[in-house]
């Protein structure tokens, strides 16, 4: 029933706030990034940029909706992990339901998963089920805790988790 696997984050996305800044100063009469001041919220850097990104688009749109939003601005940022499972069905599993992109070596079975933090979104949600099966839940819980811990925690703010004996857990909407 346990799988082993090893995922490391390899590809994260960062923002640059003083270039960010820089830029707005050079070429716009506001800066959209302290949108972000009005959330009222201490908010991550990634929920930062998305806040920014909103207003960028909208002045004076509500940052925390848009970031929230299924097919909102996170498409724009991307994130990729390095993998190695025990049992490459895992792989085949997540594949069939999500739009990640996956790179695998089945005899090595190792590879590269990646997509933009929207396709993530989506494949976690659907993939932290009790319906799924342990590996499937486990490789995606793992993904969840490194973009908690990455800077990406409100995009998941809306679920909470239920923790299951095997030591996974899945998510549900608050």
């Amino acid at each position: 029933m346990f799988e082993t696997m090893d995922i490391e984050p390899v590809m994260m996305p960062t923002i640059n706030r003083g270039a960010i800044s820089a830029f707005c100063e050079i070429h716009m009469d506001r800066n959209p990034l302290r949108a972000a001041d009005r959330v009222n919220l201490d908010l991550d850097d990634m929920a930062t940029f998305i806040v920014f990104l909103a207003d960028l688009e909208q002045e004076g749109t509500d940052g925390l909706a848009r970031l929230r939003m299924p097919n909102g601005l996170t498409k724009h940022l991307h994130a990729g992990f390095m993998f190695k499972v025990s049992n490459p069905r895992t792989i085949h599993f997540i594949r069939r339901f999500c739009d990640l992109q996956i790179v695998l070596d089945e005899a090595a079975k190792t590879g590269f998963i990646s997509g933009s933090i929207n396709e993530w979104t989506k494949a976690i949600i659907k993939g932290c089920t009790d319906k799924n099966e342990y590996g499937v839940r486990l490789f995606l819980n793992t993904c969840f805790l490194f973009f908690e811990r990455g800077g990406l925690r409100q995009v998941f703010e809306l679920f909470g988790r239920d923790g299951l004996p095997d030591g996974t857990f899945t998510l549900r909407v608050k």
